[in-house]
Parts: structure tokens; sequence; C-alpha cells
């Protein structure tokens, strides 16, 4: 809430020498979070034709409008000066009463002091120290009178209620305070920097963690019984490996295979299933038979011909899922026997 001292006009946010009406407007709508704190003004029709009649008499004696280019406004003062002579009239007529000399200041003031009268602005009550008891009004808005103190009472009166902005009174100071000293002013570096070592570690954890599992499982995989090799099937490579175990037979250093699935030296038919020489018409596959006896093959394809070896996430993935599909049986499903997993050539025995 602002105070404002002075005596107050009908409408104290307009301008009468501003030509921009919207500039008015402005004021008036900053001039409605204002309250106004003023002398208050007698609302007794006497003082109501007192104010009129000083203005009549500034406007024919002293021609105020066309001088200074506005409407005379009668103030606070010039009533409060009006009672103050009443006063000293009235003073001055007891002290005659009385017998007193007139001339004697200290007679005039005694009967001033500490006494109240009917003045044009109404009650007017003087202290022991000769001073006035004031009242004062606060105004809100127009301006409109929402309460007055009285000097006398040393009382504040509500007259109306008041109109805030907001719906309710403001603070009595900013949130911060006028110099921001109660705005909090953060945390010091050092607990920026411990939570951001915090985050760190508990991300570098969780990629720790993220990678020991996928190593474990990639172990765990590695590590089962019923993965074979690629060259532990009857295809073209095993061909170009068994003429090198001839070769080694016939020159003495040939020693029987300890893996079960070549300890038997009967192989199977493979007239119609070895591996084609002729490039596939469709996508890239690889036929091949397992040794001693071939049980049905069922080939995975690479994505094209032109590849190599297929992805590590492919590679992983097509491992992990071989393990379920391995521990999986039902009684209408052929089981998994083995299957083959290598960097170039994936395929399932069953």
């Amino acid at each position: 809430m602002f105070s404002y001292f002075r005596s107050h006009a009908e409408k104290p946010w307009v301008r009468a020498n501003e030509t921009n009406h919207e500039e008015n407007e402005k004021a008036k709508e900053a001039y409605r979070a204002l309250k106004t704190i003023s002398l208050r003004r007698s609302d007794l029709e006497e003082y109501k034709n007192f104010e009129t009649r000083v203005k009549i008499r500034a406007e024919e004696k002293y021609d105020y409008s066309r001088i200074t280019g506005k409407e005379y406004e009668m103030n606070n003062f010039i009533s409060a000066f009006y009672d103050a002579v009443l006063l000293y009239a009235i003073a001055l007529n007891e002290t005659i009463a009385a017998g007193m000399d007139p001339r004697n200041g200290h007679n005039i003031t005694s009967k001033m002091w500490g006494r109240t009268f009917d003045g044009i602005t109404g009650n007017v009550s003087i202290d022991a120290n000769g001073d006035r008891y004031s009242d004062y009004s606060l105004l809100d808005l127009d301006p409109a009178e929402v309460a007055y103190y009285s000097g006398a009472s040393n009382e504040l009166k509500k007259v109306t209620d008041f109109h805030w902005i907001g719906g309710k009174p403001p603070r009595d100071s900013p949130i911060c305070g006028y110099d921001n000293s109660k705005c909090p002013k953060g945390y010091p570096l050092h607990v920026y920097l411990l939570a951001a070592s915090a985050g760190l570690i508990l991300l570098l954890t969780l990629l720790f963690v993220f990678f020991w599992r996928r190593y474990k499982l990639e172990q765990e995989l590695a590590a089962m019984s019923w993965k074979i090799r690629w060259e532990e099937l009857d295809g073209e490579e095993s061909q170009k490996k068994e003429k090198k175990k001839a070769k080694k037979k016939r020159s003495g250093a040939y020693f029987p295979e300890s893996d079960p699935l070549l300890r038997s030296n009967s192989r199977g038919s493979v007239s119609s299933d070895k591996v084609s020489r002729e490039p596939p018409s469709g996508p890239c596959t690889h036929v091949a038979l397992p040794r001693p006896h071939p049980p049905s093959v069922s080939h995975v394809l690479r994505p094209s011909c032109s590849s190599s070896y297929l992805p590590i996430s492919s590679f992983f993935g097509f491992s992990f899922a071989s393990r379920h599909v391995h521990a999986k049986t039902c009684r209408n499903v052929r089981p998994v026997g083995a299957v083959c997993i290598s960097s170039t050539n994936f395929c399932v025995l069953y």
C-alpha cells in the first residue's frame, strides 16, 4: 500500500494538460493499487457551503481559473486556518469576559489549550500542549473514503470495504526483501560437484552391471555342450578337412577324433545333400550333414549373399534364442538336438 499525503482531488490520476486520453487511463489503472492518506474533509452541510463560498470568492476577486488555467480546488489548510481564527476569537472573547488583559498572550493561549469546540470542519480538539488532534482519511479509488482515523479518540474507524488488487492486502515487504537478503542463495559449489560425481558413479555402475551380465551370458552360451562347430558337419569344409586327415593317416600322424560326433567311421549318403557348387538362385544357404548319421538340418540364412559375417548383435541374439529353443520340449514338436553357431554359418539340427 502506498501512502500519499496531499489535498485529494476528485480524480487524482487525471492530468488536465494531458492530450493523450490513453495516458490518463493507464494512470487510472495504476491508481487502483494506491491508497491515499489525507486530512479528513468534513461531510457537514455547513462545510460544503463554506467551500462553495471560497471558490466563488477565488473566481470573482482573484480570477483564479483564467490566471492558472484550472478550476479552483480548496484544500484542507484553508479550513484549518478558518478554525484557527475561530478558536482565537473564542479565546479572545472569553479573556475579555473574564476581565483579563487581552494583550497578554498567555491569557489567550491558556483559553485555547485543552478544549474542544465546533468548527467549520466539525469538532475541533486541542490537547494540553496546544496541538490539534487531526483526523485523517484513508481513501480508495475515485477517491472513496474506506476508513478514517480520529485523532481525539485515537481510533481507526472503517467506513466500507477495502478494494485490494488481487483480493488481499499486499505484503509488508517483498518476498526476497528490499535487498534480496531473504532469498535463498543456492547451494555451495562442492554440493553440486558431489551431486555430479554421484550421478557419474551411478551411470558407470549401471554400465558395468550391463556389460558384466552380457559377458557372463556370452560365457554361459559359449560353454553349452549342445553347440557344435561348422567343421563337424559334412560339407565342403569338412571334405577338405577329411582329405588332410587322410594324408596324415597315411603318414602315420593321424589320431582318432575324440569328439563324440566324429567317433564313428561310417558316413551317411550325402550325394544329394552336400553343399551345392552352383550359385543359389534364392537367398544364400548352406547345406551340410552331421556325422555319423544325419538328422534333419534346418538352415538359417545370412542377410545377403555379399555379406560374409553377421553382425555381433545377430550372432548374440541367435545364440541367446538357441538356448531357449533347446530348453523347450513338446511331444508334438521334434526337439532340437544341436545348434551350429559361427560368424558365417548358422544352422539347427533336430
